[in-house]
């Protein structure tokens, strides 16, 4: 997975490979079935036909986590994390509601179920997961520091740059896929899906773009 991450990283900067296509390609890539589901790392890198990484390097599987953070006028993360698991089939673990008000509140949306090894990883391999959340303003934060999300990445008392980095849309890979049914689907559910090649586009709850696509759609392709 690193060697193949490499080689993308490598063209997006040649400008062979534009910052979207970049996006979509990783995206899609970590979730895609591209060896059998009990190849080890280093059989799954082989697969790819490209040399085997650098052994100082970290050597990435696949996406852990996304942190969803919902903002803006009078949020509920409730939403997120029923539309992640009533249309997507996620599995909802760490409901954790503001006890003053509900609407606050987050939970880990977990891919694969706890005993589960995601399809092509080595066993062991952690589920990946949507982190849905909202916090209340008004309630007390307790337990880091106030500045403790500046200082992630840095020293004591340095303050991280604002973030000019824009992930436009997530793709996730679902089985079974069928084209037809799954438009009756989200149509049926008022999402108004746009179709895109081997995939479709709805937005969630609160605006996110959300790609949909079986695993014909791959970095290969």
């Amino acid at each position: 997975m690193q060697a193949l991450i490499n080689k993308l990283l490598d063209e997006f900067e040649k400008g062979k490979l534009s910052r979207r296509k970049l996006i979509e390609t990783l995206a899609v890539t970590a979730m895609t079935i591209y060896t059998a589901n009990t190849a080890a790392a280093s059989e799954a890198i082989a697969a790819t036909g490209l040399p085997a990484p650098d052994r100082v390097h970290l050597d990435t599987l696949i996406v852990n986590h996304i942190s969803y953070s919902i903002g803006g006028t009078n949020p509920d993360y409730r939403k997120a994390r029923d539309f992640y698991a009533d249309l997507m089939g996620m599995h909802i673990v760490n409901d954790s509601p503001d006890a003053s008000n509900p609407q606050y509140g987050q939970a880990n949306l977990a891919f694969y179920g706890k005993d589960e090894t995601p399809l092509g990883q080595p066993k062991g391999t952690p589920s990946p997961f949507i982190i849905a959340r909202c916090r209340n303003p008004q309630a007390q934060r307790g337990g880091a520091p106030a500045n403790a999300a500046a200082q992630r990445g840095g020293g004591a008392g340095q303050q991280r740059p604002q973030s000019r980095v824009t992930v436009n849309h997530i793709a996730y890979t679902i089985a079974d896929w069928d084209a037809k049914k799954v438009e009756e689907v989200l149509k049926a559910r008022g999402l108004n899906p746009r179709p895109d090649h081997d995939s479709f586009h709805v937005l969630d709850p609160y605006g996110y773009d959300v790609q949909i696509s079986g695993i014909m759609m791959t970095a290969f392709n």
